[in-house]
């Protein structure tokens, strides 16, 4: 059941995308980041091969779009990811990519994580992952820009 409602959403954003623009450019300027098994393509183009439910181990791909050029924030640019088991739920990596300048006019950010993430996992046959890109100021608050929900099962 949990691939037909995932098929479903898929669709559905499948469609904005196309009207929008590119992977994770949902309606009325909002944004989100979306998840492939394949490197989803520079720039974010297009507005298929995503998924939201993945089964299996393996390399998992993440693009996340900004509502606007990353060089229009104040702060380092950080993409992690966060899981849920039920039982915990804690952050497996970061990436900084950046001071937002250094990153440049790019709205779209990627990166790419490897699943079941490690011993903690080992007995975990499903979680739900996040990732989310942040742009963090010199006081260490975070400003989330992007995010979205994965689905996996071993």
């Amino acid at each position: 059941m949990g691939h037909d409602v995932a098929k479903a959403y898929e669709a559905d954003l499948s469609k904005q995308f196309k009207e929008n623009g590119g992977l994770g450019k949902k309606d009325n300027g909002r944004v989100m980041c979306v998840y492939s098994k394949k490197a989803l393509p520079a720039g974010g183009k297009g507005a298929s091969g995503f998924q939201t439910h993945i089964d299996g181990p393996g390399k998992i791909y993440v693009g996340c779009r900004l509502q606007g050029p990353a060089q229009g924030q104040s702060g380092n640019i950080i993409l992690y990811w966060n899981a849920d088991t039920g039982s915990m739920e804690r952050r497996l990596h970061e990436v900084d990519l950046g001071t937002a300048f250094s990153v440049g006019n790019k709205d779209w950010i990627t990166g790419s994580f490897t699943l079941p993430a490690g011993d903690d996992f080992a007995n975990t046959v499903h979680y739900t992952f996040d990732a989310t890109v942040v742009v963090r100021n010199v006081w260490k608050e975070e400003t989330i820009l992007s995010s979205a929900v994965l689905t996996w099962h071993k």
